[in-house]
Parts: structure tokens; C-alpha cells; sequence
């Protein structure tokens, strides 16, 4: 059969080279060669190349394959991680308002406390400036008297010895203005 189709072939060239529809020439002989050569490779070790590279392909294919399910397994876990991500936000998200709330019932309870301890020493306090207030107004009211009594004098001075007619005055009037005078400042 191999022959037979050789032949058939060889008799079609040579009537096209007669005829002059094929030009012999460097190109058409290097093509020709090459169809010959492309031919009987593909008779002779076709089967063999078919072989492999149908092994090949199936290789490729079971690559393909196993590929493709470790990139559904690595999806599928990115997806599991990313949810686990989002429950462990909204857990932190609850922890937060929960630590809120306890923050709030703590200042609260603090801020409470803090009054309470505040108005314990505060009786004590108010005590003390009461005492003190007192003092201050027996210390300014001595002060006063002593202050009134030296005017007092310096009048009585001035209107016993000088003799000046400003200083006429009785001595008991006069202590009366000077108290008057001080209230009304």
C-alpha cells in the first residue's frame, strides 16, 4: 500500500514538471523533500508519536486536574478563613460593647464612691473654716477696738491739749461716728 501511494505520487510530479505547472527549482525540491520526509515519518513512526503524545496529554490532563483541586481546596479555605475572620470581628465587636458597659458601671460606681468619700472630711472642713471664720472676726474686731480706741485718744489728745475746734466733739459722739463711719466702709 506504501508503494502504491509512492508511486501515484512520483508519476503526479513528473507530469506537472513536464507540463511546467511545477517549476523545479531550489524552494519546490526542499519542498517536495519535506513533504516526502513529513509523510513517511508519519507512516513509519506514527504510531509511536501518537503514543506519546496522547501520554503526554494525559499527563497534562491529570496535572490539570490535580491543579484545579488544589485551587478549590485553597479557595475553599480562604473562604473558611475569611469567615472565621469576620466571626472573630464581631466577637471582638462584642467584646467592646461588653467592656464598655463594665467601664460605664465602674466610672459610675468610682464617680459614686468618690462623692461619698469627698463629703466624709467635708463636715470637717466646713467645721474648721467655722472655727477659723470666728477667730478672724474676734482678731479683726480686736484690731478694730484697738484701732477706734487710738483715734479715740489722738481726739481726745488734740481736743484737751491743742485745743482745736474740730476736736470739740464729746468723747463718747465721737466713738459712735468712728464706729458708724467703719460699718458704713
Amino acid at each position: 500500500m506504501f508503494i502504491r501511494y509512492f508511486t501515484l505520487a512520483i508519476l503526479v510530479l513528473l507530469i506537472l514538471i513536464f507540463r511546467g505547472i511545477l517549476l523545479l527549482n531550489e524552494e519546490t525540491l526542499i519542498l517536495i523533500c519535506f513533504i516526502i520526509f513529513s509523510w513517511l515519518f508519519s507512516q513509519n513512526v506514527g504510531d509511536s508519536t501518537k503514543q506519546s503524545l496522547v501520554e503526554r496529554s494525559s499527563s497534562i490532563k491529570y496535572t490539570i486536574h490535580d491543579s484545579l483541586k488544589e485551587v478549590t481546596f485553597s479557595l475553599s479555605t480562604v473562604i473558611s478563613v475569611r469567615h472565621k475572620l469576620w466571626e472573630l470581628f464581631y466577637n471582638f465587636k462584642t467584646l467592646v460593647n461588653h467592656y464598655l458597659k463594665f467601664v460605664s458601671l465602674i466610672i459610675s460606681y468610682f464617680g459614686n464612691y468618690s462623692i461619698q468619700v469627698s463629703k466624709l472630711p467635708f463636715p470637717k472642713r466646713l467645721q474648721f473654716i467655722f472655727r477659723l471664720e470666728n477667730q478672724i472676726v474676734k482678731l479683726l474686731s480686736l484690731i478694730l477696738v484697738k484701732k477706734l480706741q487710738k483715734v479715740v485718744e489722738l481726739k481726745h489728745f488734740f481736743m484737751s491739749e491743742l485745743n482745736n475746734p474740730h476736736f470739740l466733739c464729746q468723747y463718747k459722739i465721737s466713738i459712735r461716728e468712728h464706729i458708724q463711719n467703719i460699718k458704713v466702709q
